[in-house]
């Protein structure tokens, strides 16, 4: 059976639900084929979309080796480890993957976690995943790099822990305006959350809008924030016109 006729029936027997024979007919096909370029990552798929996570990730590994250079299969490689759980070694393929392709990685990566048909709870691991690579990112001080995970985790799915979390990332960066317009996304998502307003109140200080920031704490306290930060800002907001 020549390539492509191959690619093409072990496709439709996955997708008609024929798991033995898409399996076998994938096997037999290997053997005959290895030496084509492409056929080690169109393996790893079949294999990861079957289950087969431990011989969809060799596939992977022989994809890379025959080309050091494919990115695409470095960044599936990557999100299968991430579903593995083996975070650590995800993120050492990502950092080469950013080596080799730069930003270019960062966007295929995101179309990677984006395949149709997924679910929710699928997705939402995903950004769990990205949010665990924003917060190692930050905490080695690489905050461009946080951002870039924190936003691809809002893609992903947008929730108003990751909206404060990019909220305050932004402003450690200097960035108060678009800080303020990603609170104002969780708030929309979360409006009893009074971390938004605290937050928003240190945003529109740093602009030197005293009145906002005043008005921010004022909402903050009227959803019934007794938070130490907010007692702390609401302290502070005392000296604020005065300065």
């Amino acid at each position: 059976m020549d390539y492509e006729n191959w690619k093409q029936l072990v496709t439709s027997l996955r997708f008609v639900g024929d798991v033995e024979q898409c399996l076998e007919t994938l096997q037999a096909g290997l053997a005959l084929h290895t030496h084509r370029s492409g056929v080690h990552r169109f393996a790893a798929e079949q294999f990861a979309h079957l289950g087969h996570h431990m011989e969809a990730l060799q596939h992977y590994d022989e994809a890379v080796r025959a080309d050091p250079k494919d990115v695409e299969s470095l960044l599936c490689g990557a999100l299968l480890l991430s579903e593995l759980g083996s975070y650590d070694e995800a993120e050492m393929r990502f950092r080469a993957v950013k080596e080799l392709d730069g930003d270019g990685g960062v966007t295929l990566f995101h179309k990677q976690l984006c395949e149709p048909g997924d679910s929710l709870t699928v997705h939402r691991q995903r950004s769990r995943e990205l949010m665990e690579l924003a917060e190692s990112s930050w905490q080695e001080g690489d905050l461009v790099e946080a951002q870039r995970f924190a936003e691809a985790a809002c893609a992903v799915v947008d929730s108003p822990e990751v909206r404060l979390f990019l909220g305050r990332l932004l402003l450690a960066q200097g960035e108060a305006e678009k800080a303020l317009e990603s609170l104002e996304h969780g708030r929309r998502l979360e409006p009893e959350w009074s971390a938004f307003q605290n937050l928003a109140a240190r945003c529109f200080l740093a602009l030197g809008k005293v009145k906002q920031a005043k008005d921010a704490l004022l909402r903050a306290e009227l959803l019934g924030d007794s938070s130490f930060t907010g007692k702390v800002l609401r302290r502070e907001a005392q000296d604020w016109s005065r300065s």
